[in-house]
């Protein structure tokens, strides 16, 4: 503890502010809160979040932390009034909707979660690049696992230093338990994670494909935990598997029910990212579902959790070639149900899982520091961010922008993309307009004509009222870190 508070004292961090806004939990966020309890147990880094008032990770605060020192920023406010020498921690899909930050000495460390991000509809073209440079300059990049390290040096050109900062997920003391099986004839295969759009959805629907074509005398039963957008799309999808497999979905569990429910239902698990890990902690076997970034995606080949590499929590999908040494483990899914369905494979599997999710995602001092570390390294501001992406918000206020087309004369030319027009004469830009909820800012020959700063920016899948309603008494916490040396108080 003396050991890391000296390297804050050093960095001169005050505080580290958490930036994800939304209203669905997820795995991301009861992260972010890991995180936030490590500072809080472990060092002297105060902890605040950016989130709308009634967001999840607001409301994660007041509900689990009311007598800690948090700070919540209100996320729509027009500026962030955030403390000196503080850091904000975000994904690196929302550095283009930080708002204006009139503190010079506030740093930006971003974190990528996900290889499927979707960078050409988040930043344009242009801006791509100079945000690679400006990432790398600043050595303000840290990835969850290899997976996301490899898409980020794909997609931006660049190969980054290795900072990871894997996940963590707390071991539920008492709770580790495995399930006195009397269901001979059944093969109880559960999903965990949000039934969203992208790599979630081709992936579950590979899996379906894969459950469905898997021979056995056993009665297939399919269990499918959580919600989201594309619930529907899914139902709708697995009517034509209906005779062959039994599907169940139990809509999103939280805390002891998702415990119970896992340890009485499931013989495998299989998902991605943190719920990989609910599976693992309750030595339940979990394979590792693929990060689809294309529709129509088929794949008979996965992990098991313990053969993961370099923190990965996912399967390789199309991205990577068969040749890399690191899927020399990869199995057949058809194999792997009949391995662990075998006599006590079902044990030793997830004794496996379990020892592995313990040595390598169960170590919040080890996860802990190596974030302190990353914190400690960058130099981005949001003075350099600007200058990069030019407007702030970048996506502007209804979502995130993905076309472009030109029209008028030689010598003049207006550029549209998404709610910005860029105006240029002779080749040279000589004005730029952003359009948000109804206002006008104007940018002519470099000079600001309107001062007014513009609305939120927000992503829809993550503000809709459907799922601001599903997520009204929801939160991404439901238990906390052992109370250690008296660094606050819980409820």
């Amino acid at each position: 503890m003396s050991r890391l508070a000296k390297k804050r004292d050093e960095s001169n961090i005050s505080r580290v502010y958490f930036f994800d806004p939304c209203f669905p939990k997820g795995g991301g966020t009861a992260f972010f809160f890991r995180l936030a309890e490590y500072l809080l147990n472990y060092t002297k880094i105060k902890v605040g979040v950016i989130d709308y008032r009634d967001g999840i990770m607001a409301k994660t605060a007041r509900k689990f932390y009311p007598h800690a020192d948090i700070t919540c920023v209100d996320y729509t406010a027009l500026d962030w009034d955030l403390e000196e020498n503080s850091c904000i921690f975000a994904p690196v899909e929302r550095l283009g909707t930080i708002k204006n930050i009139p503190n010079r000495n506030v740093r930006i460390l971003e974190y990528h979660w996900n290889m499927d991000t979707g960078y050409s509809l988040v930043f344009e073209r242009g801006v791509q690049k100079k945000l690679a440079t400006l990432l790398y300059k600043s050595k303000s990049t840290c990835f969850m696992s290899y997976g996301c390290y490899h898409s980020a040096c794909q997609v931006f050109n660049k190969k980054f230093e290795k900072t990871y900062v894997p996940v963590f997920y707390p071991q539920e003391e008492g709770k580790i338990k495995e399930r006195n099986d009397q269901r001979k004839n059944e093969i109880n295969l559960v999903w965990l994670g949000r039934l969203a759009s992208g790599s979630k959805t081709n992936s579950l629907i590979n899996i379906i494909n894969n459950f469905y074509q898997y021979k056995t005398d056993k009665r297939k039963k399919f269990h499918i935990i959580g919600n989201g957008l594309r619930e529907d799309y899914i139902k709708n999808y697995i009517k034509q598997y209906q005779k062959n497999i039994q599907f169940i979905f139990t809509g999103a569990l939280t805390g002891d029910d998702l415990i119970k429910y896992l340890t009485e239902n499931a013989d495998v698990g299989i998902a991605m990212g943190t719920s990989m890990l609910n599976f693992a902690a309750l030595k339940i076997p979990v394979i590792g579902a693929h990060e689809a970034r294309k529709e129509n995606f088929h794949s008979r080949n996965f992990l098991w959790l313990f053969n993961m590499y370099e923190y990965s929590l996912s399967a390789p999908a199309e991205v990577w070639g068969k040749e890399d040494k690191r899927f020399e483990k990869v199995e057949a899914f058809d194999e792997m149900l009949n391995q662990v369905m075998m006599g006590n494979n079902r044990r030793i599997y997830g004794n496996k899982c379990y020892e592995y999710y313990k040595s390598v995602h169960g170590d919040i001092r080890s996860i802990g520091q190596k974030f302190v570390e990353a914190l400690n390294r960058t130099t981005l501001t949001f003075g350099k961010l600007k200058k990069c992406f030019h407007f702030i918000p970048y996506g502007g206020a209804i979502g995130i922008a993905v076309h472009t087309y030109t029209f008028g004369l030689p010598l003049f030319k207006a550029v549209h993309h998404f709610n910005k027009v860029r105006y240029y004469f002779c080749g040279i830009q000589v004005a730029r307009k952003v359009v948000n909820n109804g206002d006008s800012r104007w940018r002519v020959l470099g000079i600001e004509i309107s001062q007014k700063w513009w609305g939120r920016y927000n992503f829809p899948h993550l503000v809709s009222p459907e799922i601001r309603k599903q997520c009204k008494i929801l939160y991404s916490i439901d238990k906390c870190l052992p109370k250690e040396g008296g660094a606050h108080e819980r409820s």
